[in-house]
């Protein structure tokens, strides 16, 4: 399990990682059965930290002067591991991939446990972490890495009728996903999209490239039926968008790469339609 503090508003545009704080924790199928060692260190951005920053994660100048992190520190601590988790792993994964390049992170597959669990059908009324170990009776001081890392753990292990939500997490992981990509959808259908957990993507970077709503859903039957229905909402027919597929080791970076497949609310029903598909402009949403 692994966590991350970011400081926004750096001289230079980009934001930088001062706290990196690693679990590490022992699973078999039905969750989490022991901790072992533990990863904590401070960084310098080599700014002064936003005072906003200051209030929200406790981090202050003094605490992080002078202080570095290595790649080749963080590598000896993953060495081994089969997986890297996070709460909201596509903040974390961006943000630690591109500080520590030669750590390791894109060596080993990730989960979330925000995006691989269903935490409203666990009966929660929200998915952030300071609310679900407050209802699992645990109160920490929330945005501080070593904290978060710490209380991540405990709602992970915790059991469920439905068995832990770290057994449901890797189950749903495991499956594989594919990103689906909602190109030029209709304006005034943004709010339908929204409503369905679609996101926006500005630049393109978390979209396969381009700008646009996106989802990533699990492989099954049910999840690419209910996308299909959405996409027919959304552009009144049967479309064929940019999507990928994804695994463990490419889901949640910036490394995913171009969303070069498609992803059909229906069977192409004859070859010549698949031909005419075959040769849409990649930028269209192919519309059947």
């Amino acid at each position: 399990a692994g966590g991350a503090v970011a400081v926004p508003f750096s001289p230079n545009g980009l934001d930088q990682v001062t706290q990196l704080s690693m679990l590490e924790v022992f699973y078999d199928a039905d969750g989490i059965v022991d901790t072992g060692a533990f990863f904590d260190r401070y960084r310098d951005p080599g700014f002064p930290i936003p005072e906003e920053v200051v209030q929200l994660t406790g981090i202050t100048d003094e605490m992080v002067r002078g202080q570095s992190i290595s790649d080749e520190e963080i590598a000896a601590f993953l060495e081994g591991a089969q997986m890297v988790t996070a709460h909201n792993a596509p903040f974390d994964r961006k943000f630690v991939e591109k500080d520590f390049p030669g750590a390791g992170f894109d060596k080993v597959d990730w989960h979330c446990s925000v995006e691989q669990v269903n935490w409203k059908a666990r009966g929660y009324g929200s998915a952030k972490l300071e609310m679900l170990a407050f209802h699992q009776g645990f109160v920490y001081p929330a945005h501080n890495a070593r904290a978060d890392v710490l209380a991540l753990g405990h709602v992970l292990s915790a059991p469920g009728e439905a068995g832990s939500a770290f057994a449901e997490m890797i189950r749903r992981g495991n499956q594989g996903q594919t990103l689906i990509c909602a190109e030029r959808s209709p304006f005034e259908m943004k709010d339908t999209l929204k409503r369905d957990g679609w996101r926006w993507s500005p630049d393109g970077i978390a979209a396969g490239g381009i700008k646009c709503w996106h989802k990533t859903i699990d492989n099954t039957p049910e999840d690419r039926a209910a996308a299909a229905e959405v996409l027919r909402k959304v552009y009144g027919r049967e479309v064929a968008v940019p999507a990928m597929e994804l695994d463990g080791k490419s889901r949640y970076s910036r490394r995913t790469g171009r969303a070069d497949g498609r992803f059909k609310t229906m069977d192409t029903p004859t070859i010549a339609e698949a031909v005419r598909l075959e040769l849409q402009d990649d930028r269209q949403p192919s519309m059947i």
